[in-house]
């Protein structure tokens, strides 16, 4: 992606044992020029209009990662989006609304 940064925070701990792993994490986007950010294609996320402000949002994320055996793991994640003025004010925005979900990822390395 270009034109955004991601300023975050982690912390991470073992619950019960070492294979479960509990973990914390804060993220702080905004754009690096007043224009506009862009997708992960590299396409403009809102060409015809200028960025109002800077600031696009706060997330968390918490997370428990079940190390199943040294090849596999089991990661149960919940995120909550925060919006920021980015898009309370620039016009183009399709949303203002702050998002969240919940995932299950399974992992397996060769």
């Amino acid at each position: 992606r270009r034109n955004i940064n991601d300023i975050s925070i982690q912390f991470s701990t073992p619950i019960l044992s070492s294979k479960l792993q509990f973990v914390l994490w804060y993220h702080y986007f905004f754009l690096d020029q007043k224009t506009t950010p862009y997708n992960t294609d590299m396409t403009a996320f809102n060409p015809d209009h200028a960025a109002a402000d800077r600031h696009l949002g706060q997330e968390l994320d918490i997370l428990f990662n079940l190390r199943v055996n040294p090849r596999n793991e089991l990661l149960l994640g919940y995120s909550f989006f925060k919006s920021g003025k980015y898009y309370q004010l620039t016009p183009g925005s399709p949303s203002d609304a702050d998002g969240q979900f919940l995932y299950l990822q399974y992992q397996t390395r060769f």
